[in-house]
């Protein structure tokens, strides 16, 4: 608004104002009061703030003296004083009221007639003169305070322009530091950016090459001689670059022309110098520098803008070397992910890769297809020579290709030694032909390919063009390469593993044989035994001790079948399909229980079956594991006056757990493997009778089904059988 600026004018001046002992105090051209001094607020009844910005008309409590405001209308009109006396009780009586023109309102000053003076009708002429020539030399005085103090507040105006828009072009450089990842990008606005902060000089980026620091980018009034010698480089060991760089601090030179330095004499041009390290993980990349012509020391506001940028620029600098960190490690995280899934292929069936040359070549198309434009083989040391299993792509040369059919010296040939002997990759970006007389490829990588911890062969990549190998072409051939070991190790796995289930079966088609043939041809020894026993009763019925002879016989006869029986019904059971269907497990425990029924009579016994879930199963096997573990249940629990058993289900994860509990005699934990193998017990035949086949055909049974089973049980305390099916 306008009379803020118009107030702040006169009150420049309000020592001279408020000197006066009588009111005074000025509108601008819409009566708005821009200057009340304390004498005239006081009459009015409020502060001199808060009057400044009101308009005249609205401040007195009662109506102005018609006469005054016609007054104070007529000098607003026509830019001429006036002078009236009126009679006003707020000020104790007659005032005299002076009415003058200012700037464009007017201003006015109100003074008390002495009581003397009281009746007359008007002021001497030579007073009125008097009065007229001291205000019109007040408004002189105060004009030349209000121009001097316009011209500072426009000076000041272009400074604080000049300073918004280096603040304007700060903020532009953080908003850009915030996306941007290019150093060169940064380094070209941070130069800019200062330039127009310190508003005079030149500015400059220096980058580290060898020994020297260069300068790449450059702003301001800089010599021509001076942008050649900065761009040719300045050593790395003079002190304005040296001590900034090791210190990490910024270097401030006062009085420049007069300094020690080397390049002072060289650089009369400038007054002060500074210089700023720019800084990525604590290593200095960089050297922001500022040369001021006009001044020759460097100022607070001057040090703390130049540290601001250099800061700003460490800052965007230590951004962009993370974020392309990030995209290499992005590039490299994709490079071994192409590799793995690729390999994963594979790996879904190594039935059908079994084959280590067909791997091989598997690898040698991803590195082709990835890497275009080179050539690929893979070798193994074979007596003193490299032979070549695998090649793929264009040597592009006869020579290098009858020499690769032929094979290459073991020794001579440092390309495939060097990384079989160390078991790292050897890259070379610039092939040298004196390493092993291969001049074809323009860069060249081998890489040991090792299986089991031990060397297997050395796979080779060359290629025609002149690239360096990449951070991520050297993860990505490395990835291959572990890949490919890895793969190879499986396959080697695979049929070593496939030899020993065709070992395995024919060791159970020899058992089931066995078993099958031991079977048939004990049984009818067995047989005999018996009958003859039976026939030697009859003769020997008057002879109680050879009676009791042959019971023994009968009773291990018949212990002996059943040993019998129970190995061919065990030896059946590894062989044949499983017929699978959809099995309940409740109906089949009720239906075990119903058959268990004749052995539980006259026990008292306590069934607890819980919910019990449908599973995917042989049922003529399953329903044998449940009938097994039920029996043994109930065998073992018939010391107790109370038999309790407990069948039950949890789902755990991708499988079904059955467990089955009693409080029977129990076993030693230390002998609870022992429970699952063939013919093994814990217990005496006197205690508890079986062949010892139950539970080794439960073991099997489940095992076929993919599930597990163990026992737990305490001596005394009771047992708990679990088995799992998958779902």
């Amino acid at each position: 608004m306008k009379f803020e600026p118009l107030s702040l004018q006169l009150q420049h001046s309000s020592a001279l104002l408020e000197g006066l002992s009588e009111p005074f105090f000025a509108v601008d051209g819409q009566w708005r009061f821009v200057y009340v001094n304390r004498q005239a607020a006081e009459v009015i009844g409020a502060a001199p703030l808060e009057l400044l910005g009101r308009q005249l008309w609205d401040c007195f409590s009662a109506e102005l003296e018609p006469a005054l405001a016609a007054g104070y209308r007529q000098v607003m009109q026509t830019r001429q004083a006036q002078q009236f006396e009126l009679d006003i009780p707020a000020l104790g009586g007659r005032v005299e009221v002076r009415a003058f023109p200012y700037v464009d309102g007017i201003a006015v000053h109100v003074r008390d007639i002495p009581s003397r003076e009281v009746g007359h009708r008007s002021m001497p002429r030579e007073d009125a003169a008097e009065g007229v020539t001291e205000l019109r030399e007040l408004r002189i005085t105060l004009e030349q305070r209000v121009a001097a103090r316009t011209a500072e507040l426009v000076r000041r105006n272009e400074e604080l322009a000049a300073e918004t828009a280096a603040l304007q072009a700060f903020a532009n450089f953080t908003e850009l530091a915030g996306s941007e990842t290019s150093l060169e990008v940064l380094t070209q606005a941070a130069v800019r950016v200062l330039h127009r902060a310190l508003g005079e000089g030149s500015t400059g980026y220096y980058a580290r090459e060898g020994n020297f620091w260069k300068q790449r980018v450059w702003d301001g009034n800089m010599d021509p001689g001076t942008v050649t010698a900065a761009e040719a480089g300045f050593a790395a060991d003079l002190p304005l670059f040296a001590w900034p760089a090791t210190s990490g601090e910024a270097l401030f030179v006062d009085e420049w022309r007069s300094s020690d330095h080397l390049l002072a004499a060289h650089t009369p041009e400038y007054g002060a110098v500074a210089i700023y390290p720019v800084t990525v993980q604590g290593q200095t990349v960089g050297q922001l520098a500022a040369g001021l012509r006009e001044k020759t020391r460097w100022s607070g506001r001057d040090r703390a803008v130049f540290r601001a940028v250099g800061r700003a620029l460490s800052l965007a600098a230590e951004r962009a070397d993370l974020t392309r960190t990030l995209s290499f490690q992005a590039e490299e995280l994709a490079a071994r992910n192409a590799v793995l899934e690729a390999f994963a292929e594979l790996g879904r069936d190594l039935s059908l890769h079994r084959d280590p040359l067909q791997l091989v070549r598997r690898a040698q198309e991803l590195i082709l297809g990835l890497l275009p434009g080179g050539y690929v083989v893979y070798a193994e040391p074979e007596g003193d020579r490299w032979r070549f299993r695998v090649h793929g792509g264009d040597l592009e040369s006869a020579g290098l290709q009858a020499a690769v059919d032929a094979g290459l010296p073991f020794e001579e040939t440092q390309h495939f030694r060097t990384p079989w002997q160390t078991g790292q990759p050897f890259y070379q970006d610039s092939c040298d032909p004196d390493t092993d007389g291969l001049e074809a490829f323009t860069t060249a990588a081998t890489l040991p390919v090792v299986v089991n911890s031990v060397p297997y062969g050395v796979l080779a990549v060359g290629r025609f063009e002149r690239r360096p190998w990449t951070r991520t072409d050297r993860v990505f051939l490395e990835t291959v390469v572990r890949s490919l070991g890895l793969a190879l190790e499986r396959a080697a796995d695979a049929r070593a593993l496939a030899e020993k289930q065709l070992q395995l079966e024919q060791a159970n088609r020899d058992l089931e044989a066995f078993a099958s043939s031991a079977s048939h041809d004990l049984r009818a020894p067995v047989r005999h035994i018996a009958s003859f026993a039976g026939m030697l009763r009859r003769v020997i019925a008057d002879e109680p001790r050879a009676r009791r002879y042959v019971d023994i016989i009968e009773q291990s006869a018949g212990r002996m079948n059943m040993l019998i029986e129970g190995l061919l019904t065990f030896s059946r059971l590894g062989s044949g399909e499983l017929q699978k269907s959809d099995v309940a497990l409740s109906r089949l425990v009720d239906e075990v229980r119903a058959e268990l029924a004749s052995e539980a009579d006259g026990r008292r016994i306590e069934w607890r079956v819980g919910d019990l879930p449908e599973v995917r199963g042989d049922a003529v096997l399953l329903r044998q594991v449940v009938q097994n573990l039920l029996s043994n249940a109930l065998k073992y629990s018939r010391p107790r006056e109370t038999a309790v058993i407990e069948v039950w289900a949890e789902s755990a994860g991708h499988e079904q757990r059955i467990h089955v509990r009693d409080n029977g005699v129990g076993f030693d934990p230390a002998c609870a493997d022992k429970l699952f193998e063939v013919f093994k017990r814990l217990h005496r035949p006197e205690e508890f009778e079986g062949h010892g086949v139950g539970l080794a055909s439960v073991q099997r049974i489940v095992a076929r089904h993919g599930g597990r089973v163990w026992a737990e049980g305490q001596p005394g305390q009771g047992a708990t059988f679990t088995f799992t099916l998958p779902v």
